[in-house]
């Protein structure tokens, strides 16, 4: 806040600070935007961690069902064994279902990460903008006024060199009155 003491309303009583409040509110509002980019940067690498940690478990379940199938091209001998075998690709393909589902719910999540992403950087970029809008904004008021100061001395200047000129005009004539009158009574 600005103290009572520096605060100097305008000739219409506007506050001449505001425009510092406002580019203190956009600083703050790109703090809380660098916050939530940094949180959400933290959120795709844990996110990066899941999907490396799934596809090292697909490749476990996929080096199984490569084993399975070899396993089943010796059918005369491992007949009893095969029950046993369909059993675990059943239930491997069930595995890989749900993975599957899981994989979406994860593309989903970083679908939604990326546009909150690029969200953030339109706002920091618009909020930017508007700073640099803001900034003109009042670099062209304080010329304005300074121009404005600049025609008001002129136009004292003016006025007074007017006055000086009609006073020396009054004084010359009432000398020569004076002069008339001591002349002829």
């Amino acid at each position: 806040n600005i103290p009572d003491v520096m605060m100097d309303p305008g000739d219409d009583g506007t506050d001449l600070f505001v425009g510092a409040d406002l580019l203190h509110q956009y600083q703050e509002t790109w703090e809380d935007i660098h916050r939530q980019t940094m949180s959400q940067s933290a959120s795709a690498i844990t996110t990066a961690e899941k999907i490396t940690t799934l596809h090292t478990w697909l490749n476990r379940q996929n080096t199984l069902i490569t084993t399975l199938t070899n396993s089943l091209e010796e059918i005369p001998r491992l007949a009893g064994v095969l029950d046993s075998c369909v059993g675990v690709v059943r239930e491997t393909g069930l595995n890989i279902s749900s993975l599957i589902v899981e994989l979406d719910k994860l593309e989903a999540d970083c679908d939604k990460l990326h546009t909150e992403r690029l969200k953030s950087v339109h706002r920091f970029h618009l909020n930017s903008y508007r700073e640099e809008r803001l900034r003109e904004l009042n670099q062209r008021k304080l010329l304005m006024e300074k121009s404005h100061q600049e025609s008001l001395k002129v136009k004292a200047l003016k006025e007074c060199m007017a006055m000086t000129e009609r006073q020396s005009t009054f004084g010359e004539w009432l000398a020569e009155e004076m002069e008339d009158y001591k002349r002829t009574g």
